[in-house]
């Protein structure tokens, strides 16, 4: 029993380990880039200039330099009518590369985006217009589906490598709780279990060898029964010498 004791304890302790590896993990270049797109998609460029970094570049297609000035390119570019779809993020490293769908109105247009992550922040977007015909086109899904869990700035504060991470969904810390309470439940269980069903060698069971003593009257009852029959049956039992085929006597010549 104390070892299930220490095997629960120490599957909860794997368990907060996981949860606080997953919350120091940086996010991956590809979610700060879809984080990004979402916000903008969900009409919050506010949000979206969280991602960017204080001297963050955009080449859209006019050169801005700075988040201050990438912010009021988003304002006035996004519409309350905007929709943003995007394809399948791909990522080399730092760099994101990914196409747009901006539909505004009755106005559709194309566009290729890359982004260069830095610190969990984007240091360089651009975006160009699809100037050539697209032999496939690639299938979009709408920008906001796509965009991962974030945790926002601790009271506005600019806290570098925090703001636009942890991106994903997060290990909440009830899950952790439940996680742990299962394990602990379950080993609980394994070991009454065990206990009542295997316990270990040379420990006393609750059966105190009745049934060992059951078995044994059982024998000597069936050996004693077999020794009463006939010496022809237990001749053919193995239980006495073989009987004769020919039960009639010769007298003696």
């Amino acid at each position: 029993m104390v070892r299930v004791v220490l095997a629960a304890l120490l599957s909860i302790a794997l368990v907060v380990d996981v949860a606080q590896a997953q919350e120091a993990t940086p996010p991956a270049p590809e979610r700060i880039a879809a984080a990004f797109e979402a916000a903008l998609d969900n009409h919050d460029p506010e949000r979206a200039a969280t991602f960017l970094a204080e001297d963050a570049r955009a080449l859209v297609p006019n050169p801005l330099q700075g988040r201050n000035a990438i912010t009021q390119f988003l304002i006035g570019r996004y519409a309350a009518d905007t929709t943003i779809e995007v394809t399948e993020y791909a990522a080399n490293g730092p760099r994101v590369t990914w196409m747009t769908r901006v539909t505004n109105g009755l106005h559709l247009q194309f566009n290729w985006d890359e982004a260069v992550i830095v610190d969990s922040r984007i240091a360089l977007w651009s975006e160009r217009a699809v100037d050539q015909a697209v032999v496939v086109m690639p299938e979009f899904q709408p920008a906001r589906t796509l965009g991962p869990y974030l945790t926002s700035l601790d009271d506005g504060v600019d806290v570098p490598g925090r703001a636009a991470g942890p991106v994903g969904p997060r290990l909440r810390w009830w899950l952790v709780l439940v996680g742990a309470l299962s394990g602990v439940t379950g080993g609980v269980l394994f070991g009454v279990w065990r206990e009542r069903y295997h316990p270990p060698r040379g420990r006393p069971t609750r059966q105190d060898g009745h049934l060992f003593r059951g078995l044994r009257d059982w024998h000597e009852s069936a050996t004693a029964l077999s020794t009463r029959r006939t010496p022809a049956y237990n001749a053919a039992r193995g239980h006495g010498p073989p009987a004769s085929r020919n039960p009639r006597r010769y007298p003696d010549t």
